[in-house]
């Protein structure tokens, strides 16, 4: 496991993703257990397959009321931020065209739902570049799996021409 300090995942993740001046600068989440996986603890999938360990954040705790508007939850933006570290193949691939989506969602419980997952992945996607936008989506497969020892998403970019 590659074991990484605060100052080093800020320095990271603020060289390619801009965080908004309205959400702290650290990120200590209390819902979700946060943990950088690197290299070493990442399950071998498929060739062509990217894994992302952890569970996605419910659609309840996306979103704060803050003052006149939202914040992402401190969750979100935990899981946001190790997307970014774990996404190593798609990461600023910036695919601009058009595009498949295959997922397979492996939960740790029943209770986890395919479309409340999808958009925090697609999203988390755009915000790493490596796409342009999500409505440039032309097709999605996707899976769910129970995994209770191993939450993660494996999945598939794949970019076609219409």
């Amino acid at each position: 496991m590659i074991k990484m300090t605060q100052k080093e995942v800020d320095k990271l993740f603020s060289k390619n993703l801009q965080r908004p001046h309205s959400l702290p600068a650290k990120i200590k989440s209390t819902k979700i257990r946060t943990e950088f996986v690197g290299p070493a603890n990442i399950k071998k999938a498929e060739p062509g397959k990217q894994v992302i360990n952890g569970s996605v954040p419910s659609k309840s705790n996306l979103y704060i009321p803050h003052g006149g508007g939202m914040n992402k939850s401190k969750a979100l933006q935990a899981y946001e931020k190790n997307f970014f570290i774990q996404c190593n193949k798609y990461r600023d691939a910036y695919i601009d065209g058009y595009f498949e989506f295959y997922i397979d969602l492996f939960c740790a419980s029943q209770r986890s739902d395919l479309d409340g997952c999808m958009k925090i992945i697609l999203d988390c996607l755009q915000r790493i570049r490596a796409i342009k936008n999500d409505n440039r989506c032309v097709k999605i497969v996707a899976s769910k799996f129970l995994d209770k020892q191993n939450p993660r998403i494996e999945f598939e970019l794949k970019e076609v021409n219409i």
